[in-house]
């Protein structure tokens, strides 16, 4: 497989036929590690770079959950690449999306991008594993399996007091962190999102928007902030029963919103479908609001036509990176460019999602909006 083939699909990790696929996008593990004898690549040579990256190379080849993987060579790959691959969720640095040569930096991408190790990013070696919905003890076996391999063929970076060695002391120690993407319009409509931030703060754990250039949507991502003094199964466990709370908040947050502001919601969710069916530009903040409602307009029973697959490949493969690179004019003013692709994206959510219906309360009957 070649890399142009790999992202013109999505990845398999945003399937939706999965449990809690209405609140849980999918579940990521990251791993980091770091050669002995090799200084943190922020402090490297070019040649030191190379030779990690041709240390790592060789013991990929035996790693068999990264099997089948690409390699993407990033000295070869241009910014607008990188751009497209931080949107897939490659853990690529911001210092790296413009820095030019990168000597010594690559991916290995797992062909359903359910694993990827990223080499010489802030660390020597990361490796993400990425599961859909809510599949944390899946994503974190998936990532120590191939971390385990990396570990019997080359020394790590180790000392008995600290643990594992990274260039970040919030890495150093375990070296693992947990995450989720969430989809939590209940508790984002119900304005509680602001008092749950900053619940957050205090506790051993990080929550953000997950999409980067927009905070419209109720997107979230959450993730383990602390790694030193913990074992892997103490921060699954600390993890998944943070995770299990909020779940239980956000459902808490739909019923209410279906009690007391049913009307509202109808109305929100049926203005997203026309927006969705109809729209000729539509950018990508507008669209993460709208594909939130539709989302929550299934979990509550008020439309038909869409699921969740189809919805999540959509938002991802729609992202402002991988609609640029259909814009075949060169130089155009940045006014140009951003219609030119609101107005691809329009095109582009037409013709990849059905035609959704919205179901009415009176009579039980329903309409296309």
């Amino acid at each position: 497989m070649k890399l142009e083939e790999l992202i013109s699909k999505p990845p398999s990790w945003l399937r939706g036929d999965v449990p809690l696929a209405d609140k849980v996008i999918f579940s990521r593990v990251r791993i980091v590690r770091n050669l002995m004898d090799f200084p943190f690549p922020n402090q490297s040579t070019p040649e030191n770079l190379k030779a990690v990256l041709m240390r790592l190379e060789v013991a990929s080849r035996y790693v068999t959950p990264l099997h089948p993987y690409i390699t993407v060579n990033f000295e070869d790959a241009p910014s607008e690449m990188r751009s497209i691959l931080l949107e897939r969720g490659v853990p690529i640095s911001s210092s790296l999306l413009k820095e030019t040569p990168l000597y010594g930096r690559a991916a290995f991408i797992r062909e359903d991008e359910r694993m990827v190790v990223m080499v010489n990013n802030e660390d020597h070696i990361t490796i993400q594993a990425t599961m859909p919905g809510l599949a944390l003890k899946d994503a974190l076996n998936l990532a120590l399996s191939a971390v385990e391999i990396y570990e019997k063929l080359i020394e790590m970076a180790f000392i008995d007091t600290m643990g594992f060695l990274s260039s970040s002391p919030i890495n150093t120690g375990l070296g693992i962190s947990i995450g989720v993407m969430l989809h939590l319009p209940g508790i984002a409509l119900s304005r509680q999102i602001k008092s749950f931030f900053e619940l957050f703060q205090r506790s051993k754990f990080i929550i953000r928007n997950y999409f980067m250039t927009t905070t419209a949507g109720s997107f979230y991502y959450m993730h383990s902030f602390v790694k030193l003094g913990l074992t892997e199964d103490e921060l699954y466990r600390q993890f998944a029963e943070v995770v299990d709370t909020v779940l239980d908040l956000e459902d808490e947050s739909r019923d209410t919103l279906g009690e007391k502001y049913r009307d509202v919601v109808e109305d929100k969710v049926a203005r997203a479908l026309a927006i969705l069916n109809t729209a000729k530009l539509i950018s990508f903040s507008e669209l993460v609001e709208v594909i939130s409602y539709v989302r929550l307009g299934i979990q509550m029973g008020l439309v038909k036509g869409f699921d969740y697959t189809s919805l999540n490949e959509t938002l991802f493969l729609a992202q402002p990176a991988h609609m640029k690179r259909f814009v075949d004019q060169p130089g155009l003013p940045d006014e140009e460019l951003e219609l030119q692709v609101n107005r691809l994206r329009a095109a582009f959510v037409r013709s990849h999602l059905k035609i959704g219906k919205f179901f009415r309360p009176s009579g039980g009957t329903s309409s296309t909006v």
